[in-house]
């Protein structure tokens, strides 16, 4: 399902998603969930949620890094979301996109 390429790092780092419903194209109408990533790559997050996302929505992503004490700040939009019967949570795959506004530049350069 997860169909990114590139180096990817298990990492487990607290993230706070701002979900941009994409049916109002309302960027007032949004919620905040709390999520976990379960692995990070320059393109990609996969993430553990206590609530679905649905596809397509487009996401304001602050990541707090555990190895580098700093926040990043990320775009990106969900491409899946699965729900993990054993956890009764939800894997979503997010693509991440550089944008003007992201710290994207400082989140490739953790690849390097």
């Amino acid at each position: 399902m997860d169909a990114r390429s590139g180096q990817r790092l298990s990492s487990r780092e607290i993230v706070a998603v701002r979900v941009m419903h994409p049916r109002t194209n309302d960027r007032t109408s949004t919620d905040t969930v709390h999520c976990t990533t379960i692995d990070v790559s320059t393109s990609g997050l996969r993430l553990l949620s206590p609530q679905p996302i649905i596809p397509k929505c487009i996401l304001d992503i602050c990541l707090e890094l555990e190895v580098k004490p700093q926040y990043i700040l990320l775009s990106g939009e969900v491409r899946w979301c699965q729900h993990k019967m054993e956890t009764d949570q939800y894997e979503i795959g997010v693509i991440v996109y550089d944008t003007e506004s992201s710290d994207y530049t400082e989140w490739a350069k953790l690849f390097d």
